[in-house]
Formats: C-alpha cells, structure tokens, sequence
C-alpha cells in the first residue's frame, strides 16, 4: 500500500475496484429486494401496484445496471480478463447472462407499461414474470462475487486495475450517488422508509 498524504494508507487499485463494483452490486440488490417485497405485498394484497415506484425501480434497474455497471464489467474488467488468460467459460457465463437479463428486463418493463394503459390485464402478466427477473438478477450477482471475481484477482496484474478502478469509479449511481435523478424520487423514499 501506497501512504496518503495524511498518513493514512491508500488502498490499492485493486481493492478499490472491488469495493466500487461490490457496492453497486449491494445498490442493485437493495432495489431488487424492494422491488420483490413490492410485488409479495400486491399478490398477498395487502397492497395495491404503486405504479410510480415500480416505474422508478425498473428505471434504475436499467439505466444503472445494465446501462452502466454491466457494459463497464464488459468493457473494462472482462475484457482485461480474456486478455489475461481467464478461462473463457467464465466470462461467457456472465456475458450471456447479461443478454439474457437485458432481454427479459425489456419484456418486463412492456408489460409493466401495458399494465398502466386500461384495462390493466399486463399485470397479471408483470407479476408473473418478475420473480423469473429478480432471480435472475440475484443470480447474476452471486455468480459475479462468488466466481468472475475471484477469478479476475487471481488473473489479472496489478497493472491492469487502475484503468478498471477508474472506470467504476466514475460511475455516477442516479440513486445512491452524489447527483440525485429526480424520476427516482418514489423508489428512493421507499428505501429510506
């Protein structure tokens, strides 16, 4: 470790590539578990669909997600990994799990747009399909962790993690970060209930 300024030790690049990708994986999953106490309440019906709130988390979870946090794993981290000689079947895993999330997320938010235009038969259908969603969302994000990586510690060299530090570090979260986005104003009262 390289000492601050202040006395403080600095973490390394690699650490703090962790900590930045593992914290906007605790964001996502946070808005997931919302999302999934939502839609327990609506079907146990102890509350009726807050359309706004849903529309919000779809929102993040695609803007922030799979807008932002998965092309920079794609562009930066995988990337850096097969040229580090991870095995293939690793990133490949995630990589189509990232196509296929982003495929059923549109099909997710048209028929969650259906259910808002009367009559509202979609949501029937939205409800349905979101549990199939969020698992594959947690999945997802276990498999990350517990494998992808793990694996880019052991493969890649120190010199490859400043660029990817940097990369998620620029990440601006339109939820958690410094620069709030208003349209996230009903899911973000929700999280903070």
């Amino acid at each position: 470790m390289v000492a601050a300024i202040s006395g403080q030790p600095r973490a390394l690049p690699v650490e703090c590539a962790l900590q930045d990708i593992i914290c906007q994986h605790r964001h996502l999953a946070r808005v997931l578990a919302a999302l999934e106490a939502h839609a327990k309440a609506i079907e146990a019906g102890d509350v009726l669909m807050d359309a706004d709130f849903v529309a919000a988390a779809l929102r993040y979870i695609h803007a922030f997600g799979y807008g932002m946090h998965q092309p920079t794993e794609e562009k930066y981290l995988f990337r850096a990994m097969r040229l580090g000689g991870a095995p293939g079947d690793v990133i490949d895993t995630v990589v189509a799990a990232h196509d296929f999330g982003a495929k059923d997320l549109a099909r997710l938010e048209n028929l969650f747009a259906e259910s808002r235009m009367p009559p509202a038969l979609a949501s029937a259908a939205f409800l349905q399909l979101l549990p199939d969603q969020l698992s594959l969302e947690y999945a997802n994000l276990a498999y990350e962790e517990k494998v992808v990586l793990p694996c880019a510690v052991e493969t890649l060299a120190a010199a490859d993690w400043p660029t990817i530090a940097d990369a998620f570090h620029l990440h601006e979260d339109p939820l958690f970060g410094r620069k709030f986005a208003p349209e996230l104003a009903p899911l973000r009262q929700c999280l903070l209930h």
